[in-house]
């Protein structure tokens, strides 16, 4: 069984029908076929790795950027008062 490492920048969470999750390097697919495997790393932006080496997807961190662009939170609303 292997993994794929895909470091397309706008790839999908699935590819083909194979789930693949965020990591650190692009995105990480679900364990495949060497057979699979070996048609994905035939793409380019696509490369092997061994299922053993990935053993936990870390997700990119966020940057300031990203940070800055996320949205405030709104304001709490408060009931009216009653008179």
């Amino acid at each position: 069984m292997a993994k794929v490492l895909c470091t397309l920048k706008n790839a999908s969470e699935q590819i083909n029908g194979i789930p693949f999750v965020a990591h650190e390097l692009g995105k990480i697919s679900a364990e495949i076929s060497d057979e699979v495997a070996a048609l994905f790393a035939k793409i380019p932006g696509f490369k092997l790795v061994a299922a053993s080496a990935v053993k936990e997807a870390k997700a990119p961190k966020a940057s300031k950027a990203d940070a800055a662009a996320e949205p405030a939170a709104a304001p709490a609303e408060t009931p009216a008062a009653a008179s």
